[in-house]
């Protein structure tokens, strides 16, 4: 049992769904959102997949990026371990973008900050390669 589609039993961390109807008015949502784009990381040092060098070359370019975790500085009034979900919602959701890069990009892994971000607060997630995403047929559970 894995994340790999092609396992024995399939167990991804998320899935998408259309919503036939839904509460939520995401057109308010997005126009509340005051910040750019966050990467909250306690990872940086032992990938493969050279993600904090890119990170790190995009803000050089000029895109607005807070950078967040072990590496750089932690959340205000949000430790690392033990913050309450309004901690963490409160920090995370005046963001319109969250990076969303794995430590390595493994056949069909999609990171739990993946979904949990994009449900949550309601960010875009940035992923490092779609051909991740479109191997996992995401379109096809739209239908």
């Amino acid at each position: 049992m894995t994340y790999r589609s092609d396992s024995d039993v399939f167990s991804p961390y998320g899935a998408i769904f259309r919503k036939n109807k839904t509460d939520e008015n995401l057109t308010k949502i997005w126009e509340s959102k005051t910040k750019n784009t966050l990467w909250l990381v306690s990872n940086g040092l032992r990938t493969n997949n050279k993600r904090k060098e890119l990170v790190e070359r995009l803000k050089e370019k000029g895109m607005d990026i807070d950078l967040y975790g072990k590496l750089y500085q932690q959340p205000p009034n949000c430790p690392r371990y033990g913050a309450s979900d309004d901690c963490e919602r409160e920090f995370q959701s005046p963001y319109k973008f969250t990076i969303a890069f794995e430590n390595n990009n493994c056949k069909g892994y999609v990171t739990e900050k993946f979904w949990k971000k994009a449900d949550l607060y309601k960010m875009v997630p940035i992923v490092m390669t779609r051909d991740i995403y479109q191997s996992l047929n995401v379109n096809n559970s739209l239908n």
